[in-house]
């Protein structure tokens, strides 16, 4: 799936985060999202030339990277150090441009903020932050994002109910933000995919990743104070999403810190599935600016 990349290992104190990587120069590592892997990245990143460094790992927790037992341990910092692990394993010595997606644009978020001498720039995409979810929740995203909650419930109680039927929970998942269906996911994805969330301890991992973010993260984020961004950074967002029929995206990342663009793109929370050359050409315009 990902022609010319090298595929990587990378064993830290923590956990062990498995990698793809190719070309040379200009870093860019690519972050997915949930219920995804790197796999979600596999019509996007061979399109970058080999004048950069395209990195592509799977969060800890998710797809072929280890996880370890306890919520404590899929904070978005600690998602983020995995990050810095990588690049510093990879003797990366350029700021890198940090693209995010879904949980992998919370964890560029705090990487941004905790860690601004390592980044050269951000894009999230289709999100607002952690805290702002949890703060500004209304009846329509809390009817449409239910699996914030449902994950976020006491072991094993999520865990024993997706179980039973993991590939019509997930796949309800992908095609339950906005406009999209099976078809808007290649089957070399879907059969990666499938191969991570069928895993109980993937299961258990991608719940951990919603109780970190309900019990830790959304506090982090509120301690963080006003516009914490000290780097260069884009949102992108699906104009058929969730996300952007329920925020003020361009308002709410205005006030982050060092605002570029809001990006309005075709299509809804999955974009990138839909549209990767679009979002191709979007990432490299926004890193050449």
């Amino acid at each position: 799936m990902f022609p010319k990349f090298t595929k990587k290992r990378l064993i830290t104190e923590e956990c062990e985060i498995f990698f793809v990587e190719k070309g040379k120069g200009i870093p860019v590592v690519l972050l997915h999202g949930f219920p995804q892997t790197h796999s979600m990245w596999a019509d996007v990143a061979p399109l970058f030339p080999d004048t950069y460094h395209v990195i592509c790992p799977d969060l800890r927790g998710y797809g072929q990277s280890s996880k370890p037992v306890g919520y404590e341990n899929y904070t978005f910092r600690n998602m983020a150090n995995d990050v810095i692990s990588i690049l510093k394993y990879l003797n990366v010595e350029k700021k890198a441009h940090i693209i995010g997606h879904d949980r992998g644009a919370r964890v560029a978020y705090r990487l941004a903020i905790d860690h601004p001498e390592l980044v050269s720039s951000v894009m999230f995409m289709d999100i607002v932050p952690t805290q702002i979810v949890f703060a500004e929740l209304s009846a329509s995203l809390a009817f449409s994002y239910y699996h914030w909650f449902f994950l976020s419930q006491p072991y094993p109680v999520p865990e024993s109910m997706i179980r039973k039927e993991p590939d019509s929970f997930y796949s309800s998942c992908l095609q339950g933000w906005g406009a999209t269906t099976k078809s808007s996911f290649s089957k070399n994805q879907i059969i990666e995919y499938r191969n991570s969330w069928r895993n109980e301890d993937c299961i258990r991992a991608m719940c951990d990743d919603y109780r970190a973010a309900y019990h830790i993260d959304q506090y982090d984020e509120a301690n963080d104070g006003q516009s914490p961004i000290k780097v260069r950074f884009a949102a992108v967002w699906g104009k058929d999403g969730i996300m952007a029929k329920t925020f003020d995206m361009k308002k709410i990342w205005k006030s982050e810190g060092k605002f570029y663009s809001g990006i309005e793109m075709p299509g809804g929370h999955f974009f990138i599935d839909q549209f990767p050359l679009e979002t191709f050409r979007v990432i490299d315009n926004f890193i050449k600016a």
